[in-house]
């Protein structure tokens, strides 16, 4: 009896290593695309800005670049506020 509640509970400690293993797998993939997705986004936004300022729309070309700086300083502030308050 006492066998079989050892193999029970080192199969329970085993299934939960994989499991915390397999969730910080995911959480480390899905962390890395978000940096990756809005690093694209904040460069083709100030890419775009640039070339619309070079091409004579500086009102526009501004918007668009200070909005895409604006917007990845707020997330970036905002995600550390919230990972703070997680704490």
């Amino acid at each position: 009896m006492p066998e079989r509640i050892l193999r029970m509970a080192e199969q329970n400690a085993a299934d939960e290593r994989f499991r915390l293993q397999r969730e910080q797998t995911q959480r480390f993939w899905m962390d890395m695309t978000g940096r990756l997705l809005g690093f694209i986004f904040a460069m083709g936004a100030l890419i775009s800005g640039v070339i619309l300022c070079l091409n004579g729309h500086d009102a526009a070309g501004g918007s668009i670049g200070a909005a895409a700086v604006g917007g990845t300083v707020l997330a970036l502030i905002t995600g550390k506020s919230v990972q703070n308050l997680k704490k």
